[in-house]
């Protein structure tokens, strides 16, 4: 299972049953769709997923938390934002998270 399903699948899940997509029917559509899906993943596990991983360390070097709380924010945006267009990715080559 790829990272993003593995740590998220319940908020994907949330995020696809907001609509009623169904699995494209132009090959070419699909095609883009299911390319995407593995460049999303790849972006997910290399920058994405680690985003905020150095802010909660960063305390600990002197950084006070004021002064993450924008970037904190800022992450949690991104992330929220990504999973919403892999969820809609999925749906659209027609794996629904059950």
């Amino acid at each position: 299972m790829n990272e993003i399903l593995k740590y998220h699948s319940n908020e994907i899940k949330e995020i696809q049953n907001q609509y009623d997509f169904k699995k494209a029917v132009m090959s070419g559509y699909y095609n883009d769709l299911s390319k995407l899906k593995v460049k999303l993943e790849e972006m997910y596990n290399d920058n994405i997923s680690y985003l905020d991983y150095g802010l909660w360390e960063a305390p600990y070097h002197g950084w006070s938390a004021e002064e993450l709380k924008d970037m904190r924010e800022h992450a949690k945006e991104i992330k929220r934002k990504f999973k919403e267009l892999y969820a809609l990715v999925l749906l659209g080559i027609g794996e629904k998270i059950e």
